[in-house]
C-alpha cells in the first residue's frame, strides 16, 4: 500500500469522503472549504497526499487557530 492510498483509506475512514475526489473538486478534504493558496512547495505536496488545505494543515502540523 503506498501513503496516498493510506491517506485515500483514512480521509473516507475519518471523514467520509475521498482526499482525491476533495482535490479534484479545489476543496480540502478536511474543512469542505476551498483550498486557496499554499504557503509553500510542501504544503503544496502535502495537499496531494492528504487533501488539507493550508489552514488545516496549519492546524494538524503547528497547532494553529480556524482563523
Amino acid at each position: 500500500m503506498t501513503i496516498n492510498d493510506a491517506a485515500e483509506a483514512f480521509g473516507q475512514m475519518v471523514f467520509g469522503h475521498s482526499p482525491r475526489e476533495m482535490v479534484a473538486q479545489g476543496k480540502c478534504s478536511q474543512c469542505a472549504k476551498p483550498v486557496g493558496e499554499f504557503k509553500d512547495e510542501l504544503s503544496v505536496k502535502e495537499h496531494s497526499i492528504n487533501g488539507f488545505c493550508q489552514v488545516c494543515q496549519d492546524n494538524m502540523y503547528e497547532g494553529g487557530d480556524d482563523d
